[in-house]
């Protein structure tokens, strides 16, 4: 007979697939190693740039995993650790809905906005941040 699984244990089961899919739909993730060796850096500092809120990682699975939508050629993308470390109080679960959100002022999710090069999306994402951030700390 198989053992009975809590509401609870179903329920965190249930919130970290959605997470995993939500982040394979917005172009995946990769690994501790793989976001070293894009960044040019020992896995240690990838470490050090996450307990710093600088860079983004998610744990499933036991294992760092790290949005690829927060990467571009030069590293990370531009403005986007500024964002993360305005959003210090909140989880990792809740920035990645931040940063992929579709939001209707930007007519894009803020990560497009701050790739997108337009110095008033960039800014408008900046003022969100904030007012996310107000609004997890309650």
């Amino acid at each position: 007979m198989p053992k009975e699984v809590s509401k609870r244990t179903l329920l965190k089961f249930r919130g970290h697939m959605a997470l995993k899919e939500q982040l394979i739909k917005a172009g995946g993730m990769i690994s501790l190693q793989d976001a070293a060796e894009i960044l040019g850096v020992t896995s240690t500092i990838v470490r050090k740039l996450v307990e710093q809120k600088s860079i983004l990682a998610v744990s499933l699975g036991g294992y760092l995993q790290f949005p690829v939508w927060q990467f571009s050629e030069t590293g990370i993308v531009e403005g986007f650790s500024n964002i993360l470390s305005n959003l210090k109080n909140t989880t990792e679960i809740s920035a990645v809905q931040f940063f992929l959100m579709y939001d209707e002022d930007l007519k894009m999710s803020p990560i497009e906005a701050l790739t997108s090069g337009n110095n008033s999306k960039i800014d408008l994402v900046h003022l969100l941040a904030q007012q996310w951030q107000q609004q997890t700390a309650r």
